[in-house]
């Protein structure tokens, strides 16, 4: 598989984990580039290559919108990034995540494919373009009166 086959394969279900768990989907997209690009080829819906702690053996999804949302579940969002969108850009976010030296990586697959204007597509049609990234960062979770 080429980059540009296995970002039409994951973009649908990055888009849908970004709606749904507010995680950037670019940096869903450059993760699973970043890994499949070694195998050529993307196992079980498991872009990641998410493996089990114990036995090393490889996540077996039935979706790839499961595999990411696995990724959110599992913790790899570090430092409480758990609801990513707001004005965090997706450099912000790399360096969150615990990637070590794979995030200058990250964000050179990003700013090659452009991912990060999936993510302000996806913000845009969540917001119905009524609302800047600052404007959605700053609205609180939950009003107390």
């Amino acid at each position: 598989m080429d980059r540009l086959e296995i970002i039409d394969l994951v973009k649908p279900a990055a888009i849908e984990t970004m709606q749904n768990r507010r995680i950037l989907a670019s940096i869903l997209i450059a993760e699973s580039i970043m890994i499949s690009d070694s195998k050529r080829e993307i196992l079980y819906n498991n872009p990641l290559d998410l493996r089990s702690v114990k036995t090393d053996r490889l996540f077996v999804f039935k979706s790839i919108e499961e595999c990411f949302e696995c990724f959110v579940e599992m913790g790899i969002i570090a430092n409480g990034y758990k609801n990513v969108l707001g004005n965090y850009t997706y450099k912000s976010v790399a360096k969150s995540l615990r990637l070590g030296d794979k995030i200058n990586t990250i964000i050179e697959i990003i700013e090659a494919y452009q991912l990060d204007k999936i993510d302000m597509k996806v913000l845009n049609d969540m917001y119905n373009g009524k609302r800047t990234i600052i404007e959605i960062d700053s609205t609180p979770f939950i009003d107390l009166y």
